[in-house]
């Protein structure tokens, strides 16, 4: 199987926490970076292959300029993925 790595970021820094959270608790071993960083102003020297928006582009106030910064940081092509619904699972005791 092939590496993957992953950088995820967040305007809130309490959302970045629960990420991290999560993170240890469900998937301690994924090779993942998460940064308190406003989405227009995030930045990447390495490219991606693929972007996870998940439920978080209808809280940007210019969605399209969002997917269009997105756009900008594969090398040749890629994938995105964005969808309007998220889940809650219960949470374990």
């Amino acid at each position: 199987m092939a590496h993957c790595s992953g950088h995820g970021f967040d305007l809130s820094n309490p959302s970045i926490e629960t990420a991290k959270k999560n993170k240890e608790r469900h998937i301690p071993d994924l090779d993942i970076h998460f940064e308190c960083v406003d989405g227009y102003a995030f930045e990447s020297k390495t490219p991606f292959s693929h972007i996870i928006v998940g439920a978080a582009l209808r809280f940007f106030p210019d969605p399209k300029r969002m997917l269009q910064k997105c756009i900008v940081f594969f090398e040749n092509e890629g994938l995105i993925l964005a969808s309007e619904f998220s889940c809650i699972y219960p949470s374990k005791a």
